[in-house]
């Protein structure tokens, strides 16, 4: 048995919780079917905080208001992971459970009106999902497989979804009580991930391809679930929100280069062994209905350096840091309490990180998202 938990908390008391449990025995009926699968239960917990403004009907001119609005996910999943085919391709048999929540602060509502409007919490998503991930896992084990892959890595993922959403807070008279009003949100998604790292004739030259496409099955649904495609996880040339829709689309090629191979030098507990760079370039959109033509869509270019260490002598420590520029310059509206208009790109955007990998594919962006 596994058990890993950790936590984060800022300033503005703002959390991110989890706890994963691992069982890795043998379970009733299915060890007698010869399955051995791995048991795992995870528990998380995100909160999100905004200052927002807002307007109300006034004589004679609008009012305006200030309050705090926190957002919370509280989200449960219980899955299965077991080798199909061969060692390296495993399926993932996955349920979750999920309560989205908003807690809107108190603010006042000055005379003739009522007065000071007591704090509120509502409830607008309760979801339930289950879903089927194949993963292959090509990567040839060199000594660079993680700073500089080659290899091949697939990912499938199938959804299906069963929620109760209720985006205006809406709420009607049941037995005597208000109660909010839900609309059932039932529908299939799926997602592809799939990347091609080739090696070039002179050594620890690589060129990576990959594509990551998403999308809702059927018809449109409503905007709230839709997938994203900037941020780091995507085009980092753009934020994270700026390209968004029910389905997405992303390419991306990569050539990477070594640096310096051999640093072993050490800095209190890290110990530094490579440091590698690269250059890429993206093309890529999100859209809900018709595909947009091609002209429409998003481009970018950057840069990245990754640096592998160890912390300890033990503990892979890996860091990167990247700036990306999209190509491309748009605008879109943004239902923000008020709707505003916000434009994106003609500029550049960096990130850094410290982590155990430095490839980050697997981020459950999709659920985390509708957070905000």
């Amino acid at each position: 048995m596994d058990i890993f938990g950790g936590g984060a908390i800022n300033r503005k008391l703002e959390r991110d919780l989890f706890l994963i449990v691992e069982y890795r025995d043998r379970l009733p009926l299915l060890y007698q079917l010869g399955l051995e699968p791995v048991a795992s239960a995870e528990l998380y917990n995100i909160t999100r905080s905004r200052h927002v403004s807002f307007e109300l009907p006034g004589n004679p001119k609008p009012l305006s208001f200030e309050t705090d609005v926190t957002y919370n996910l509280l989200e449960f999943d219980f899955s299965l992971r077991h080798p199909v085919i061969a060692e390296n391709c495993e399926a993932k048999l996955l349920y979750t459970r999920s309560r989205y929540s908003q807690d809107f602060g108190s603010w006042f509502y000055p005379s003739p009106g009522p007065g000071s409007i007591p704090a509120s919490r509502s409830t607008y998503l309760i979801g339930n999902s289950i879903s089927l991930q194949i993963k292959y896992n090509g990567i040839l084990p060199t000594l660079d497989k993680d700073i500089n892959p080659i290899g091949r890595t697939i990912s499938l993922k199938y959804f299906h979804e069963m929620n109760e959403f209720n985006p205006t807070d809406s709420t009607e008279e049941q037995n005597g009580f208000r109660g909010p009003v839900y609309t059932n949100y039932d529908f299939d998604r799926l997602e592809l991930n799939w990347s091609e790292h080739y090696e070039f004739p002179f050594s620890k030259h690589t060129v990576s391809f990959s594509l990551n496409t998403a999308g809702i099955l059927g018809d449109s649904i409503d905007e709230f679930f839709d997938y994203y495609a900037g941020g780091f996880i995507g085009m980092r040339g753009y934020p994270f929100y700026a390209i968004g829709g029910n389905r997405s689309l992303i390419f991306n090629t990569t050539y990477r280069f070594p640096i310096a191979t051999q640093l072993n030098f050490r800095i209190l507990q890290f110990y530094f062994t490579k440091l590698y760079g690269s250059v890429f370039c993206d093309i890529g959109n999100a859209w809900t209905g018709i595909v947009p033509s091609f002209e429409k869509w998003k481009r970018d270019v950057g840069f990245e350096f990754r640096l592998e260490s160890f912390s300890f002598y033990a503990y892979p420590t890996r860091i990167f840091f990247s700036g990306a520029y999209g190509l491309d310059r748009f605008t879109r509206k943004v239902n923000d309490i008020n709707i505003r208009t916000v434009q994106y790109g003609k500029e550049w955007r960096f990130y850094l990180g410290i982590l155990f990998g430095f490839e980050l594919n697997d981020i459950r962006s999709y659920k985390f998202n509708r957070l905000l």
